[in-house]
Formats: structure tokens, sequence, C-alpha cells
């Protein structure tokens, strides 16, 4: 027999009556409660408006994903991660590589780009990947990124991206050479370790999370390649001018 709303309502606001949940767990039920319910409400209306509809188990990963970047928002970070500012980065002719990634329901599209701290776009690329989990997808696309920089000896190097787990978890690998022990992070661990040998080949390295509003460059470019399929190295023409640009089924300018 179906329950009611209320019921459902109910058991979320006091589930340690209801469900038998512990005090001390009772904030992170109802966090993934209110996520869980809010990625339903938005793929049935996905399905109902657009006629778009996602497999349970790319719903479940989105689910995840989204529950331990809010759960990692409501914990203070260890005191290792409170070092992130690098005495020696200097304050201006640094570069800036942000990295993003747009995961889909049969594959991801991992994106990097260059810009130079006067505000000039240097360059930008895209991968493919068969990857569908937005976790793990995060951490492919830093790899990509910081391959890339490898490769070019790009120094001194600011390097952002918008999830928290995977910039803390590239942060401490920084630091300290561990890949970290949060919530989901065994399953970027080793994706974070094989950082490390990259790091040697960047002599002046800053990592920060950042938000999704300050890397438009690269969700905008991710977005674009998604939808038409582009990897590869992005002519410099299409990243002249794009900071007002954002993506809307077209192509940049």
């Amino acid at each position: 027999m179906m329950r009611p709303i209320e019921d459902w309502i109910h058991c979320i606001l006091d589930p340690s009556r209801f469900l038998g949940i512990p005090a001390s767990a009772t904030h992170s039920f109802q966090l993934f409660a209110a996520l869980m319910l809010d990625h339903l409400w938005m793929t049935r209306n996905k399905m109902l408006h657009d006629h778009i509809q996602d497999s349970p188990l790319f719903l479940l990963r989105q689910i995840s994903h989204s529950y331990q970047e809010h759960l990692a928002t409501w914990h203070p970070s260890p005191p290792l991660l409170t070092k992130a500012a690098i005495s020696s980065f200097p304050t201006d002719g640094y570069l800036r590589m942000t990295f993003d990634v747009a995961v889909r329901s049969s594959f991801s599209v991992s994106a990097a780009t260059l810009v130079h701290s006067n505000g000039d776009y240097l360059n930008g690329w895209t991968q493919r990947s068969n990857c569908t989990d937005p976790l793990i997808g995060e951490a492919k696309a830093a790899f990509f990124a910081l391959s890339k920089a490898s490769d070019l000896k790009l120094s001194p190097l600011l390097f952002q991206g918008d999830s928290t787990t995977v910039m803390e978890r590239i942060l401490q690998a920084y630091l300290d050479g561990s890949s970290g022990n949060s919530v989901f992070s065994w399953k970027i661990a080793s994706i974070i370790l094989s950082l490390k040998p990259l790091f040697s080949s960047i002599p002046l390295f800053s990592p920060s999370k950042i938000s999704r509003a300050d890397i438009s460059e690269a969700h905008s470019l991710v977005a674009w390649a998604a939808a038409h399929s582009f990897t590869g190295e992005v002519p410099v023409p299409f990243l002249l001018n794009r900071g007002l640009w954002k993506f809307n089924g077209v192509k940049p300018p």
C-alpha cells in the first residue's frame, strides 16, 4: 500500500522517531532525503516536458554526487586544508587553468581552459570518455587538465575546479602526498594519486576550489563539446571573447 506524502514528510522531519535513525545522523539523512526528492522531481519534469528519460543508475549517481558535495560544505576542513595559500605564488603574471566535466547517460566530456592572469584566453582542450559517474568524471577532468599543464610545463599555475571533494583531495595530495579519506573519496583515490608525478613539473602550483559561476569558461566549453561531440584542442578564435558567451545550443563566437 502506498503511503501518502504526509507520512514521508513526517519521517524526514523526525527520522529518529519514525525510522530509528540516531540523532547524530539526522542531519545527513535529511540532507540526502531533500536532495533525492529534488532530483526525482527534476527527473519527472524532464521526462514529462522534455521527453528525456534518465536511467535509474544515472539518477542514483547524480544524487550521490550532489549529496557528497553538499555534505562536504557542512563539515569543517581538516587543518591541512587551511594551508591552501602558497606564499611564493605571484599576484600577477601567472596562468590560470580551469576544468569541468559534462556527464551524459552513456559518456562524459572533460574540458580544460587556460587563461593568463591579464584575462587573455590562451588555449582549450576537450576529451571524451565512457565514464558516467559525476565524481569520477570530475577527477578524470582534473587529471586531463593537469596532464596538459605538465606537458606544457606551465608555471606559475593557478589550478581551479568547482568540485569541493576533488579539489580538497588534490590539495591534500599536493601538500602531504595522500589521497584523503573522506566520504566517497575511495572512488577517486587512484586518480588523485596519479596526479602526484605531475606536480613536480610545475614549480609554482596553487590548487583551489571555486564556484561554478567562476569557471564559466570551462563550463560553457564542456557543454558545447558534449553537445557537438567535439574532442581535441579548441582553436584559439573559439576562445576569444568567450567571457560573455554562455552555451545555448550554438557554437562559441
